[in-house]
């Protein structure tokens, strides 16, 4: 996962010089639903913030308030957060490919 992760770092950095125009209005769509910058630092840290928004959203409907709202906000920023992670994914993916064809990309 470390190695996986420093290669990303270091392959997205120059990432939008790679992907071509329907992905960057993908990227700007996931930036605007996502409230934040797509990239690999931010992506990890709107995933902490979603977690902890969640529990503290499932914590308050115990309690008996209603936080239905707060909760499909949620979900819909998880869907966008997962596709924004599949995206990169497959950016890095493409990127390692080309640059080191004798890297096995499936472990």
């Amino acid at each position: 996962m470390l190695m996986k992760k420093s290669i990303m770092n270091a392959v997205c950095k120059p990432y939008s010089a790679i992907i071509h125009l329907m992905k960057k209005r993908l990227v700007a769509q996931l930036s605007n639903r996502l409230k934040t910058f797509v990239s690999l630092e931010n992506l990890d840290e709107k995933q902490r913030m979603l977690f902890n928004w969640k529990n503290s959203a499932m914590i308050k409907q115990a309690v008996g308030e209603d936080v239905t709202k707060q909760l499909v906000t949620i979900t819909q920023q998880e869907k966008s957060l997962s596709e924004a992670n599949q995206l990169l994914d497959k950016v890095v993916n493409r990127t390692v490919s080309k640059l080191y064809p004798d890297v096995d990309l499936s472990k």
